[in-house]
């Protein structure tokens, strides 16, 4: 994850790409998708009063912040190299966002078999993101626009009431509702990626890219300096990869400050589950093992000199909670 792969493959213009869109904005096809926390996405019937409602909520508010930044010198600039700024646009690729590119490979390949969204069955509170496919004969290829929703916000007959056209309160009507976001996020097209909110980004995909390349330069760091066993098939960069809050946590963390056996005697003394095998190396079976691992690296954990507990330091105050 040293360098990105965007340079090996030509950028959208993406404000002429705008100008062809402005052409057939109302008369664009519109699919809908929701998807949940574990990145399942799920059909979503439309019904035919709504489809006029779906395009000005999710491509009218892009192609305006297109069209003016074409008269502003809105610049485009790559997410990975640049921060989010005024008269910037952040740019990035299906190559480089992974999760990005699995749940477009899905909907793309699979759309017959991706199973239609039920309240009963799946529950919205389960779902973070909704996906907006849109697509034109005019148009080279379909395009997406991603929202972060939140789920628990959702509204339900058993806890919701309404007031209907006389001003009567009465019971909820529909199964369930919830509030479409009116502000930019994501846009992509073919495999071009466009940043409107990067923090909404980021969630939406769990893609940060310079912490990413701080937490593989710091597994690097620590995989030199420390002896780790892991089961086949795993390793220390793929168990941080996948795990947002490893990632965090491995970012202010100095490995020279501790030897290995100083650490596994510190871990001892916690009565830690940190285990060592015939060589002597730190056992890690999973992420679970290796929080421990990290936070022991980081000095998270402390022992009271005067009642001998055990505390774990967590948050940015560094308030102390009782290791069980």
């Amino acid at each position: 994850m040293s360098e990105t792969k965007s340079e090996e493959r030509e950028t959208v213009d993406i404000f002429a790409w705008a100008n062809k869109l402005d052409a057939v904005k109302n008369d664009l096809t519109a699919e809908i998708y929701f998807v949940n926390k574990k990145g399942t996405p799920f059909r979503v019937n439309l019904s035919g009063e709504l489809v006029p409602q779906i395009a000005p909520v999710f491509v009218y508010g892009i192609l305006n912040h297109l069209q003016k930044g074409a008269g502003t010198g809105l610049a485009v600039r790559e997410f990975e190299l640049n921060d989010e700024e005024d008269g910037v646009l952040l740019h990035s690729t299906t190559e480089n966002v992974e999760k990005a590119a699995q749940l477009l490979g899905t909907i793309k390949t699979q759309s017959k078999d991706i199973e239609i969204f039920s309240e009963y069955d799946h529950e919205f509170k389960t779902i973070n993101k909704v996906v907006a496919k849109f697509s034109h004969a005019n148009l080279a290829e379909p395009f997406y626009v991603v929202k972060l929703v939140s789920g628990s916000s959702s509204l339900n007959q058993r806890t919701s009431w309404e007031i209907n056209e006389d001003g009567k309160l009465q019971p909820f009507t529909p199964e369930m509702a919830f509030k479409v976001p009116t502000d930019e996020q994501v846009l992509i097209t073919g495999g071009d990626i466009f940043i409107f909110k990067q923090s909404k980004f980021v969630k939406l995909f769990d893609y940060n890219y310079k912490q990413q390349l701080v937490a593989e330069q710091k597994v690097a760091e620590i995989m030199r300096l420390f002896d780790l066993s892991f089961p086949d098939g795993l390793d220390m960069q793929k168990l941080v990869k996948e795990n947002r809050a490893l990632v965090k946590k491995i970012q202010d963390v100095d490995p020279t400050e501790i030897k290995q056996a100083e650490l596994i005697k510190y871990s001892e003394e916690l009565e830690l589950d940190l285990m060592t095998d015939n060589d002597g190396k730190i056992i890690i079976m999973d992420s679970g093992d290796l929080a421990t691992f990290i936070g022991l690296l980081n000095d998270d954990y402390v022992m009271s000199d005067l009642t001998g507990k055990k505390y774990i330091v967590r948050g940015n105050k560094k308030s102390l909670e009782k290791n069980e």
